[in-house]
């Protein structure tokens, strides 16, 4: 008897070492960005995020304004090469950054299930964040659309009993998967703020 494992979700978790020095300017931008910015969204939780803000509002210091384009043109590097597990055809087509924003969530902010509609791929790199500062939590399509549900004993040890999976934030850490992959952030129990900077992309034609 032979047990075949299809249909995976992919999610590449990494660390960008080089960007711990630029950690500190990323973060006063966002607070520049909270301080300036009044931001209103439909999201029902508290979380600040600079998401409905023109992209041309966050380049403003040309010091900082160097740190965010190459993280995300270092980022955007991962995200071809993670393409590259969905038979991207990358010869044809190539990475783009649709927008990027900056989460601001204090201490009990978290951030409730979503999707980033419309884009390919999606990434969330961490600029601070404490211990206990709020794990972010995947979830399958299949705990959505499940009708009967079986029942599990306490311990999960096997892979098809999962339906979903954790992330702990820490500095540097950068995590991209597919923007249909439902999401969400759990509370931030630490005393400090945790704070990181979302990004979507496409696959366009060249």
């Amino acid at each position: 008897m032979i047990i075949e494992s299809w249909f995976p979700t992919l999610i590449l978790n990494t660390t960008l070492e080089t960007f711990s020095d630029a950690n500190s300017l990323l973060a006063m931008r966002a607070y520049q960005m909270r301080e300036e910015t009044l931001v209103t969204t439909d999201w029902r939780c508290d979380t600040f995020n600079t998401q409905n803000v023109n992209r041309n509002d966050y380049y403003k210091d040309d010091k900082i304004d160097a740190k965010i384009d190459k993280l995300i043109y270092v980022t955007i590097d991962h995200v071809t090469n993670y393409s590259k597990l969905f038979d991207a055809d990358l010869e044809n087509y190539k990475v783009v950054c649709n927008n990027f924003w900056f989460n601001i969530a204090g201490p009990s902010n978290y951030q409730e299930y979503h999707s980033h509609p419309n884009n390919h791929f999606s990434a969330v790199y961490y600029v601070s964040a404490e211990p206990n500062a709020g794990n972010i939590v995947f979830k399958n399509i299949e705990s959505i659309v499940e009708s009967h549900t079986i029942p599990t004993i306490k311990s999960v040890n096997s892979i098809g009993a999962h339906k979903t999976c954790y992330y702990t934030p820490e500095p540097t850490k950068l995590l991209i998967f597919k923007s249909n992959l439902l999401h969400m952030v759990e509370k931030n129990l630490s005393e400090k703020d945790r704070i990181s900077i979302a990004m979507n992309f496409e696959l366009v034609k060249k």
